[in-house]
């Protein structure tokens, strides 16, 4: 993962042969694992698991086919997160509004 890191991938995808874990570069101290793909925030490691599991039982086009179709659909039912208001964000608190003395 070091070299990944050197490069500054942004996302790992890693399959063990038994679990896929989605790691996120954190700065300079290397991965972390992510629940959801940043790349595509609708799937998470057992959507990707579930189609691996299946390359033994189904030819590859077809599992290709399906799995762009389940993408696709997820995809579009997808709803982010509201981002914060303005008045939320860390980089914006609120300001005092300060009386004029007369």
């Amino acid at each position: 993962m070091e070299v990944y890191a050197s490069l500054r991938i942004p996302e790992v995808w890693r399959y063990d042969g038994r679990e896929i874990t989605f790691n996120k570069l954190a700065s300079r101290r290397g991965y972390h694992s992510i629940p959801h793909s940043a790349a595509f925030p609708f799937l998470t490691p057992t959507d990707i698991l579930r189609f691996v599991d299946q390359l033994d039982q189904k030819d590859k086009n077809t599992l290709v086919r399906e799995f762009v179709r389940r993408a696709k659909g997820a995809a579009a039912s997808y709803k982010p997160a509201s981002p914060p208001k303005k008045s939320e964000t860390p980089e914006n608190p609120k300001k005092s509004k300060k009386k004029k003395s007369r």
